[in-house]
Formats: C-alpha cells, sequence, structure tokens
C-alpha cells in the first residue's frame, strides 16, 4: 500500500518500480538513467512524458510543443531541454527547418541543460554529437562518447549518438551491433525498432530491416519513409508503390520525401506524364528543402557536376542528414562506383573530414 502526498509521487514511482522488478524471475537489464535532476512538477513531468511519447512516433513538432510546455511550467527542467533540443535536431534530420536556423538552438538549449546540471549524460553526449557534426571535433566526440558509454553502459541515448557518429564514419557492422544491443534494453520502443531497421539497410541486410520495420509500425511508428528507401533498394517497385498510396501518419514528418520517392518511382515505371507532374510538384517545395532534393535529383539523372554543386552546400551548411550519410551505403557504393569515387565527391569528403585517411587516423574502440 502506497499513501503518499502527491509531492512524493517520483519517490513512489521508484518504489512501485522496484518492487514490481524484485518480485519478477526474469532477469532485467536496468537502464541507466544518468544524473538527470528531476522536476518537482507533476504537471511538468507530464508534459515531458507526452514529449517523449510524440517523440517516439516521429511527430516532432508536437514534441517541441510539449517539451516547450515542461519548460513554461519548470524553467529549470533541464531533461526538458535536452528533449527539445533532440527534437529541434530532429527538424534538420528531417528537412523541416534548415540547419542554419535550429542548430544554434540546439545547442543553446543543450547548454541551458548543462547550466542547470553540468553532469547531465544527456545533454553531454548531445553536445559531443553536435561538436562531432558541426566542429568536426570527431576524435574527442568518439572519445567522450565512450568515456559516458564506459560509465553508464545501459543508457539508451548514449548508445543512439554513438552508433550516429559510426554510421557517419562507415563502421556499419558495429554500428548494427550496438543498434542491437539498445534495442535489447528496449524492445518495446517504435523508435528503437526504426534505429536498427535504419542501421540493417545501411548494412545492406534490406530483408531484416524491411521486417523490423514492419514491427515499429505495429508499435505505432510511421515508417512509409524507411520502407520506401528499403523497397527502392531492392527494386521493389510494387511495393514502393504500396507505400506511397499510404497515409499521411504513416508517413510522419517524411511528407516532402514522398514525392520524391513518387518521382523515383514514376520514372522507374516509365510513366514520365506522371514523372512530369511529380517534378512540378518538388518545384514548390520549401527553399530550405531543394539543395538536398535537387542533389538526389541530379545523381539520379548522372547529373553529377550539378549533384555536387549541391551537397557542397548541403555539407558546408551541416546538413546533419546529408552529413551522417555522405559516405553511403555499401550497396549505394557498390553500385555507383562513378559517383563515389569522382573527384569532386572526394575534395567534398575532405571538407567534412570524412574522407578515408581522415577517418583511418581515428580511433574507434569496439564496445
Amino acid at each position: 500500500q502506497y499513501d503518499r502526498k502527491l509531492a512524493d509521487i517520483f519517490e513512489v514511482q521508484d518504489e512501485i518500480t522496484t518492487a514490481i522488478l524484485s518480485s519478477l524471475t526474469e532477469e532485467f537489464v536496468p537502464l541507466d538513467q544518468g544524473s538527470g535532476i528531476p522536476t518537482e512538477s507533476a504537471e511538468a513531468y507530464d508534459a515531458l512524458l507526452a514529449a517523449r511519447y510524440l517523440f517516439n512516433r516521429l511527430k516532432f513538432t508536437e514534441s517541441a510543443a510539449a517539451y516547450r510546455t515542461a519548460i513554461d511550467i519548470d524553467p529549470e527542467y533541464a531533461d526538458a531541454y535536452v528533449g527539445l533540443a533532440l527534437a529541434y535536431q530532429f527538424y534538420v534530420w528531417w528537412g523541416i527547418r534548415p540547419p542554419s536556423e535550429m542548430l544554434p538552438i540546439v545547442r543553446d538549449n543543450l547548454e541551458k541543460a548543462l547550466s542547470l546540471d553540468p553532469e547531465h549524460v544527456g545533454a553531454r553526449s548531445s553536445m559531443m554529437l553536435m561538436r562531432f557534426f558541426m566542429d568536426q571535433e570527431h576524435q574527442s566526440s568518439i572519445d567522450g562518447i565512450t568515456g559516458l558509454i564506459a560509465q553508464y553502459p545501459n543508457d539508451v541515448s548514449l548508445l543512439g549518438n554513438y552508433l550516429t557518429m559510426l554510421t557517419a564514419i562507415g563502421e556499419f557492422d558495429q554500428a548494427v551491433a550496438l543498434c542491437r544491443k539498445q534495442f535489447a534494453m528496449d524492445p518495446l520502443s517504435p523508435f528503437g525498432h526504426r534505429q536498427l531497421a535504419e542501421q540493417l539497410y545501411y548494412a545492406g541486410e534490406l530483408e531484416e530491416a524491411a521486417s523490423v520495420a514492419l514491427q515499429a509500425e505495429r508499435l505505432g511508428l510511421g515508417v512509409a519513409t524507411l520502407l520506401s528507401m528499403i523497397m527502392l533498394a531492392q527494386q521493389d517497385l510494387e511495393g514502393l508503390g504500396i507505400q506511397l498510396h499510404r497515409d499521411d501518419d504513416a508517413w510522419g514528418n517524411g511528407l516532402a520525401s514522398r514525392e520524391l520517392f513518387r518521382f523515383g518511382y514514376e520514372m522507374l515505371s516509365e510513366n514520365y506524364v506522371a514523372a512530369a507532374l511529380s517534378w512540378a510538384r518538388l518545384k514548390f517545395l520549401p527553399k530550405h528543402q531543394v539543395p538536398r532534393t535537387q542533389a538526389l535529383l541530379n545523381t539520379f539523372f548522372g547529373n553529377y557536376d550539378t549533384a555536387f554543386d549541391y551537397l557542397e552546400e548541403l555539407a558546408v551548411t551541416t546538413d546533419l542528414f546529408v552529413v551522417r550519410n555522405i559516405r553511403g551505403t555499401e550497396l549505394q557504393r557498390a553500385t555507383n562506383p562513378d559517383y563515389y569515387t569522382h573527384p569532386r565527391y572526394l575534395e567534398i569528403l575532405k571538407l567534412v573530414s570524412l574522407d578515408d585517411q581522415s577517418i583511418a587516423r581515428l580511433r574507434v574502440p569496439t564496445l
């Protein structure tokens, strides 16, 4: 029996969790929570839980709004600033807003969290991720985050940030292994399913990637964008066509991507009239989405000089999605060697210090 005041709700929550886990015969790996200082406001905590729920379903704008509500209620809630920074980070990953606008705000929120709680693990690891991409501090970021993982080996957010770094430097096998570990710790996370499916895609394990993505969908996550990537890599036009007819919820924040996939589908199907209509619609995308779209389209048509103009712009402005994927997947490199060995492409890799020579100098521990 738990007779407590409402103000003690978080202490009661911990007691109940401990009591339930101690009564189970199955052994569970506890998730590290780092040093996050909790709020004393039940309302702020409710808003944070709502924000995390929305984030795990790729509803980043709604998630950010809920995090801002938590901060409005408790302006000293470090966890909420870290969550808001992560949601804004995904504004860039998904092309919702331009990097030039959002990345300084991401950094400001992380700095605010660290001013409130200098030992906050989530804020520290997220700042390392920003330094990895924005400042090209690759070695120090890898050293810093692996040091944190040694202290908190069961913190899923730490593992997630590190596997993002591993993907950027082409360490796909280790990224998949780390993602499987993360997945085992939190097997009911829809976002965890998506991350594993995405890493399997990068590693060329397309069948398993599709299977895990469908599991994420059953947990309530829209994965049409990811499934379309997989179907396109498999040259499965029928499967891609099915995804293109999914509703907006299935595409989540990837609605702009749907038109790009539609264009590719119509071109590969030799339906050039429909492709022309899709091409016309792509011209009405928001201005900040044009470079990413044009880089892909011109690569598709083999217009490499123009494609590399846009790719260089994306690299210089630190488009997180593009920089993380700039080295391509194993399948992409194998099927399009002219692109990935082009002198202009190799020069762009050097701009972000992700060329073969720079990566070879990195010390990357296996966890």
